[in-house]
């Protein structure tokens, strides 16, 4: 929980958990800054798509994609070399399932 945080700490802590492939709480972190004015925009999701990535979660990179343009929100190279790297890391984990 963001508890009395302000908006950049709460970036920050965002952030870092995108980068550390923690989905989960990034996105707790996210809608927390969406419920206090901070609007989600497409850096925002590629480092979702990121958390993605580090996982090889495809599936949820690909609802994330989905997402997005739901939003009104225009992937950019970052989003499709992020959505790539998720792909591949994905195939070079045989603990995970393929998505078909």
């Amino acid at each position: 929980m963001m508890g009395n945080r302000n908006g950049l700490q709460g970036l920050e802590e965002f952030h870092a958990r995108c980068k550390s492939g923690d989905l989960r709480g990034a996105k707790q972190i996210l809608h927390e800054l969406n419920q206090n004015g901070v609007k989600s925009d497409v850096r925002s999701y590629n480092g979702l798509i990121n958390a993605c990535a580090k996982s090889g979660n495809v599936g949820a990179a690909e609802r994330l994609l989905q997402e997005m343009g739901k939003m009104g929100l225009e992937p950019d190279v970052v989003t499709f070399n992020t959505l790539i790297e998720a792909c591949a890391e994905a195939a070079m984990r045989p603990d995970v399932q393929q998505v078909s």
